[in-house]
């Protein structure tokens, strides 16, 4: 299957930037080969992950975002994922994932970034922030609060990390059901991203 890179129109900011956004500014990132988006579940069998085919390889994100009070608010920040790119690492288990997910209807998920809360000490390292998520799959969105791990080495790379709690019930669907019920899906997913950026050349932190 041909899986190309994630497209990404994703807002994000570089460290000291926090607090010094009092308008609509843009920058530009890379997304590293070491980025991943998985998508976790269970069933009354076994656990199951579901990770993307193709790692997004040298994509560049555009940075957009405004400082609101107390948080970040973010604009254009759409990542596109193809649901038929993910890999639960079992034929059937991947099928029915793709197929309980409406792939060839709604081939793609959509994770937009809405908001960040400005660092209490931008100076910091690593922080853990809380924040807002929009999750779309199969057409119906949902708003999720969540709390983003960043962090940033001495390698100029800037690490943004979190994981969510999910339903299929959330977005009006049924969780697969096999062999007249003896395997049921559970109706909770927890989807995890972890998304290395490097800022492009002239742009700054």
């Amino acid at each position: 299957m041909n899986c190309p890179r994630l497209l990404l129109f994703f807002a994000l900011i570089g460290w000291s930037s926090f607090g010094q956004a009092q308008k609509l500014t843009e920058r530009k990132w890379l997304v590293d080969e070491n980025s991943s988006i998985i998508i976790n579940g269970s069933s009354n069998i076994s656990d199951f992950a579901c990770s993307l085919q193709s790692p997004p390889r040298n994509d560049t994100l555009l940075v957009n975002f405004e400082e609101k009070k107390d948080i970040i608010k973010f604009h254009n920040t759409d990542l596109f994922i193809k649901t038929s790119c993910f890999d639960c690492q079992n034929n059937l288990i991947t099928q029915d994932f793709q197929t309980t997910l409406k792939a060839k209807e709604h081939p793609e998920i959509l994770l937009s970034f809405v908001a960040l809360e400005i660092p209490k000490n931008p100076k910091e390292t690593k922080e853990q922030l809380n924040g807002e998520v929009k999750i779309t799959i199969v057409g119906v969105s949902r708003y999720y609060k969540i709390k983003f791990d960043v962090r940033r080495n001495n390698d100029d790379y800037l690490y943004l990390a979190g994981k969510k709690e999910v339903s299929f019930n959330d977005f009006g669907l049924t969780p697969p059901r096999k062999l007249a019920g003896f395997v049921r899906v559970n109706n909770e997913l927890e989807i995890d991203f972890n998304l290395s950026l490097l800022p492009l050349i002239g742009e700054t932190f």
